[in-house]
């Protein structure tokens, strides 16, 4: 990432394009392992960098090609070169391709810039965001947001979370736009984009915690729904700070295969396994309607599951999907939400090792991948407000196993959120 100065750069950090000066970000201000929203300054990488993304228009009478009125609403999804930071191809196209685009038609002339064209480029050759998606950077505006937030010095076991983001961005690649099983287009019905990473001091709990409440509160200031991918759980606690500050309380809806209400680790009230109870204690979720699901595996003690009734929790756990099936716990999780404004955190180790090794904390005993989509699914149509995917680290997957389930499981919230009513 290349940003303006008014000095000369460092030797070697600086770029002589025939515009302002620039310098590189230097890693003590964005750590080495953070994605920043632009890869490099416009000029850095050569002449013409442009990127071949999808497009989709709706057309003047509002209902598509052909002016139906008993048709349903569609867009007209056509190639379109558009300039990109990150971009490193360039092509051309004609002719338009129509795809029937469900859900809440789009604004009369309305433009939404959708993933990179696969089959103008390759799935391989793409710069490194989150399904191929445009940049931040390169659009005036997005309604939902994909944030990578690489932050892991909470955690109490096995590091390597801060390469989430990456690591999920890099698995995800193989995403298409038509979302079949929900049957929706959710990188066209809304603007989606990848805001890159938060810059988060990796040395101090505290100082990292204030900043992403401040720039997660600064992104969502025009409106946006974001999808933060962490990182460890504690991030969802200033996420939380900022949502609660907007919407009042929140329902929580937590999968993961720990409480993470516990009340301190060494003396320390801010780790991974304390974001739900310190959420509670500020005064920032909806005690009736939060709702655990996939708990399993052994406690300290028993108070464990009192305390957390206390703090506002009912439980799904892991072995009622054996018990009830997917649609019996559906139905007790809807209920449970109702209509309430409902913030979605997902710790990947909800999964059963098998389907995803690469997480700091595994307890065997897991859902499956296939139960956890279904079960995401079954949100549509509720008052989903934002969402988070934690605990991806890669070090400890095999053939990208976690890394392409989480890319699935954001995939699905994404086009929850972008159902939102």
């Amino acid at each position: 990432m290349c940003l303006p100065t008014t000095g000369d750069g460092q030797d070697g950090n600086q770029c002589h394009d025939d515009g302002p000066r620039h310098v590189r970000t230097h890693a003590a201000t964005l750590p080495t392992y953070a994605r920043p929203a632009v890869d490099e300054c416009r000029g850095c990488v050569g002449p013409n960098p442009e990127t071949l993304f999808t497009e989709s228009r709706v057309t003047a009478d509002g209902q598509g090609p052909g002016g139906d009125a008993s048709a349903p609403s569609t867009m007209m999804v056509k190639a379109a070169i558009v300039s990109s930071t990150a971009g490193r191809f360039l092509a051309s196209t004609g002719g338009t391709h129509v795809s029937e685009q469900p859900g809440k038609p789009t604004p009369e002339g309305a433009v939404v810039v959708g993933p990179l064209d696969a089959t103008k480029v390759p799935r391989f050759a793409a710069p490194a965001t989150f399904a191929r998606l445009p940049r931040l950077d390169d659009l005036s505006s997005a309604d939902v947001l994909v944030l990578g937030v690489p932050f892991d010095s909470a955690v109490t076991y096995r590091p390597g979370a801060r390469f989430g983001p990456g690591h999920i961005r890099a698995s995800s690649k193989l995403l298409r736009p038509y979302n079949p099983a929900q049957d929706a287009f959710p990188f066209h019905a809304h603007q989606v984009a990848d805001a890159g990473d938060l810059a988060v001091n990796p040395f101090d709990i505290g100082e990292a915690l204030t900043s992403i409440e401040a720039d997660y509160t600064r992104l969502a200031a025009d409106g946006a729904t974001i999808l933060a991918l962490g990182g460890d759980h504690s991030i969802t606690l200033p996420v939380l700070r900022s949502v609660a500050r907007q919407q009042g309380k929140v329902a929580v809806l937590h999968f993961d295969a720990h409480l993470d209400t516990w009340d301190t680790y060494f003396g320390a009230a801010y780790t991974h396994g304390t974001p739900f109870r310190r959420a509670s204690e500020e005064g920032l979720l909806d005690l009736d309607h939060c709702l655990h699901i996939g708990i399993r595996g052994p406690l300290f003690a028993k108070t464990d599951l009192t305390e957390d009734e206390r703090l506002g929790f009912t439980i799904i756990r892991t072995d009622d999907y054996e018990v009830e099936g997917v649609s019996g716990v559906i139905e007790r999780m809807r209920q449970r939400l109702g209509d309430r404004p409902v913030y979605v955190s997902v710790d990947i180790d909800v999964l059963d090792p098998a389907h995803a090794p690469g997480t700091g904390t595994p307890e065997a005993g897991g859902l499956t991948t296939r139960e956890l989509l279904n079960t995401l699914r079954a949100l549509a149509g509720l008052n989903i407000i934002g969402a988070d995917l934690m605990e991806v680290a890669p070090a400890y997957d095999h053939a990208e196993i976690t890394g392409i389930a989480a890319a699935h499981i954001a995939y699905e919230l994404l086009t929850v959120l972008t159902w939102r009513p």
